[in-house]
């Protein structure tokens, strides 16, 4: 019995973990969204082709992993 409780409290912390994780990410999608931070990007990217896109996440990336 004590094997069952232990795996599932396990199983119940890392579902948690995720959840709260998930949470997270979810409200600052939605104050970025609520201030209009994805439209202001969005209207600067004038491309329609994917390679160029691809290229401009990249240097968007690199550089904000140099902060």
């Amino acid at each position: 019995m004590s094997f069952i409780d232990d795996s599932l409290k396990e199983h119940l912390i890392e579902t948690t973990e995720v959840l709260f994780f998930i949470l997270g990410n979810m409200t600052i999608v939605r104050i970025i969204d609520t201030h209009e931070g994805f439209s202001m990007i969005t209207d600067l990217i004038k491309t329609t082709k994917k390679v160029t896109l691809i290229w401009i996440w990249r240097t968007l990336i690199f550089f904000y992993q140099q902060l």
